[in-house]
């Protein structure tokens, strides 16, 4: 996941080192409002915490472009010794198949997930607490009054 801040000046992005699962962990690290000096045009500048964004990153997919050969020559190595065991020769291509892509599909999911959450968390109390605006019970009807004697 990468963490950046956006330029005022230049509207590069500018990283932001260190690694937090959100925005709020930044502020308690650094404060409220971060000093970050831009690498393009050595604007330095003073951000707020919450107009920082995470985006994800191309790490993954490398990964996994060079996990596909690998189980395919593990699998091709271990091919003569599965069929001397006796189990079928072609659960073996889709089982070398799978797994990669499994695990791909399952470290994107969370990838994407921890960007969300990160990008879906503010530091100011506007957005801290959920639901401000979220609907009231109404007030009780007084259709049916207490009976009193």
């Amino acid at each position: 996941m990468k963490i950046f801040a956006v330029c005022k000046n230049c509207q590069q992005k500018i990283k932001v080192k260190g690694i937090y699962p959100t925005r709020i962990d930044i502020a308690m690290e650094k404060g409220e409002e971060i000093e970050l000096i831009c690498p393009f045009c050595k604007e330095k500048g003073e951000y707020k915490v919450d107009n920082i964004n995470a985006e994800e990153d191309g790490r993954n997919t490398i990964f996994f472009i060079l996990l596909f050969p690998l189980i395919g020559l593990i699998l091709w190595f271990l091919y003569p010794f599965v069929v001397k065991s006796g189990i079928k020769a072609a659960f073996i291509l889709p089982a070398g198949i799978a797994i990669p892509i499994l695990l791909y599909t399952v470290i994107s999911r969370n990838r994407t997930n921890k960007v969300k959450i990160f990008n879906s968390t503010f530091v100011e109390s506007r957005a801290i607490s959920v639901n401000l605006k979220a609907k009231r019970p109404k007030a009780r009807d007084n259709k049916y009054p207490i009976m009193r004697k």
